[in-house]
């Protein structure tokens, strides 16, 4: 699939082409689901410590060739990926007209027979825990707010999530998947 921007961003015209099938977009794809997943994990399960992060992202390097990267593209080490999501962030990424027409689209949910107040609030939830996640120059660069009320709702989240998740049943706590991959490696 290729395409080209409707909008201008940043260094990038209006025009600019694009190809689905881009190893260095690949690349950035696997990069983002790890980096999310470690943040995630580090901020909302429990602290993570650098040579588990350094696992996981080797681990999740092996995948890359389902994506698309070629095995000259991954990222050999956990430095390199520190080293390549910073200079993505400081160089490359950029939000534009489009980019923020779709996070509005994302933020606000539309789900036939559910309260408009309870989307609404899902839809909160969505945007602190988004911003949080993002680097400052995006979370500007869409828009989002980030002042004192949301930092401390972030904190919340955090704290509520760590708090309840060791108090879960395994069948609450874990996707059905996972339980089933646990089950057939031999766990319990």
């Amino acid at each position: 699939m290729t395409g080209c921007t409707s909008d201008a961003a940043g260094a990038f015209p209006a025009g600019t082409e694009y190809r689905a099938d881009d190893p260095q977009l690949a690349l950035w794809v696997l990069a983002t689901l790890v980096w999310t997943a470690l943040e995630l994990y580090d901020g909302f399960v429990a602290p993570l410590p650098p040579e588990r992060r350094a696992r996981y992202q080797a681990e999740m390097s092996r995948i890359g060739g389902l994506l698309g990267v070629p095995q000259e593209l991954l990222l050999g080490s956990h430095g390199e990926f520190t080293e390549y999501m910073a200079s993505m962030d400081d160089a490359v990424l950029e939000v534009g007209p489009q980019a923020r027409r779709l996070a509005v689209a994302i933020f606000t949910a539309s789900v036939r027979g559910v309260p408009r107040p309870l989307l609404q609030g899902a839809d909160a939830v969505a945007g602190v825990l988004t911003a949080g996640l993002l680097p400052p120059r995006l979370r500007a660069s869409y828009g989002l707010s980030w002042g004192w009320p949301e930092r401390q709702a972030f904190r919340a989240a955090r704290l509520a999530m760590r708090t309840a998740l060791p108090a879960l049943p395994p069948h609450v706590r874990y996707w059905p998947h996972h339980v089933s991959a646990y089950r057939r490696v031999g766990g319990s």
